[in-house]
């Protein structure tokens, strides 16, 4: 087995795989859009002892926490969770799994482990949305008002020249000066001009020509499916912005042939809300009902709502009871706050 970090830093007595390795498994098995932040290189790699299968993880308050499901042969994925298992009992780590899809669950429970629903990602029928949803008066109005003022919408092609990237971070800057913004890590990218300067970049414009907001798109994953990870405006953008931009960029997306866009994880949607939810299910609906004022869980999901996706439930796996819980809910927001 190998336990590497990115292609900078290698943990002691460890080595450090050939990238092309990782993305190899990554392009041939990848499931969700999530899988592309395994590429990141924040990351640690489990190998399977086939080197066909991969788990990538972080590691804070003891819990080696992986991004999603392991990735590669679907045959071998019960065992490489094992294997991951043993080895991080090993070095006397708890292990997790964040934002795992239902298709484990049995190998999970099997194992021993806990299991949560956390939230709900969003996928957009691309098709539906360009016939159907974008026609409502929520999409219409936003989007001739905006165009009468002058706004367009532009989807940039890399390479980019030094210029717009300039623009970009600029626009960056502004937006993470908004109270409550911040770079996050783990499961999104974050403002990187080498990064930024490989992805397709949709932005929109003023009259004058200013670049007011901007998403990028995030490599595909599984055919057919996509979706963004930064998206960022001024803070004097126009109300209804972030949607016409939205919008513009889902019809692009599907003049490219795509089906599917992921709007992304709308958190603790649905929790603990069906008959058989246990403490820990009951706990974070509590979270969602008497904290979004904080986090606005809520407002994220009534958002999402009227684009009118199909919900795709999401679960935190975890070990070693209650106690396990809350640690790997105290790494969770360690390494996704503060990158730590």
């Amino acid at each position: 087995m190998t336990d590497i970090v990115g292609p900078r830093r290698v943990l002691p007595g460890a080595a450090a795989p050939d990238r092309a390795e990782v993305e190899a498994i990554v392009s041939r098995y990848g499931r969700t859009p999530l899988d592309y932040f395994k590429l990141w290189p924040d990351k640690l790699y489990f190998f399977s002892s086939s080197h066909a299968s991969v788990v990538a993880y972080r590691i804070a308050w003891s819990v080696a926490l992986s991004l999603g499901d392991p990735v590669g042969p679907a045959e071998e994925l019960p065992s490489v969770v094992r294997s991951f298992a043993d080895f991080c009992a090993g070095r006397g780590w708890g292990t997790a799994f964040h934002q795992v899809a239902p298709d484990l669950l049995s190998v999970y429970r099997r194992l021993g482990f806990g299991v949560v629903k956390i939230g709900e990602e969003a996928f957009v029928d691309l098709d539906r949305f360009a016939t159907q949803t974008r026609q409502q008066r929520s999409f219409r109005k936003p989007t001739r008002h905006l165009e009468a003022e002058g706004h367009r919408v532009a989807r940039e092609q890399p390479p980019h020249p030094e210029a717009l990237l300039d623009e970009v971070e600029e626009v960056s800057r502004e937006w993470l000066s908004l109270p409550g913004r911040r770079e996050r890590a783990f499961t999104l990218g974050r403002f990187d001009r080498d990064y930024l300067a490989r992805c397709p970049i949709v932005v929109v414009r003023d009259r004058a020509g200013r670049l007011v907001a901007f998403v990028n798109q995030v490599p595909g994953i599984r055919q057919g499916v996509t979706t963004v990870d930064l998206m960022r405006h001024r803070p004097t953008a126009a109300n209804g912005l972030m949607d016409y931009l939205f919008s513009e960029t889902m019809l692009r997306l599907r003049q490219d042939g795509y089906r599917w866009f992921s709007l992304g994880l709308a958190p603790l949607a649905g929790v603990g809300i069906g008959c058989d939810a246990g403490l820990e299910d009951w706990a974070l609906h509590e979270v969602y009902e008497h904290l979004t004022m904080l986090f606005s869980f809520k407002g994220l999901r009534s958002y999402k709502a009227k684009f009118e996706p199909v919900w795709a439930e999401r679960f935190l796996v975890y070990q070693n009871g209650h106690a396990g819980f809350v640690r790997t809910a105290l790494a969770l927001g360690r390494i996704t706050s503060r990158g730590a």
